[in-house]
C-alpha cells in the first residue's frame, strides 16, 4: 500500500467504501454525507486515500508519494 505525505492543512476525503463505489458510480453525494476522515494538517502520513482521488490531489500538490527507504 502506497503512503503519501499531506502537502496542505485541512484535508479531508471520503474513506468509506460503500460511499466510494457510489461515488465512483457517479452517484452526487451530499458533502455532509459522505463520511469524511479528521482534516489532516501538513506533514501528515496517510494511506488510507480513495484510489480515484490519488492522481488529482498529487497533480494539486496537496500530497506527494513517500517513498520507501529499505536497508
Amino acid at each position: 500500500m502506497s503512503r503519501y505525505r499531506v502537502l496542505v492543512d485541512g484535508l479531508t476525503y471520503p474513506t468509506d467504501p460503500r460511499i466510494l463505489r457510489r461515488m465512483a458510480a457517479g452517484e452526487q453525494i451530499p458533502l455532509g454525507k459522505r463520511g469524511m476522515c479528521e482534516p489532516h494538517g501538513v506533514g501528515d502520513i496517510v494511506d488510507d486515500l480513495p484510489p480515484a482521488s490519488i492522481k488529482g490531489l498529487t497533480l494539486a500538490r496537496w500530497i506527494e508519494l513517500v517513498e520507501e527507504v529499505i536497508e
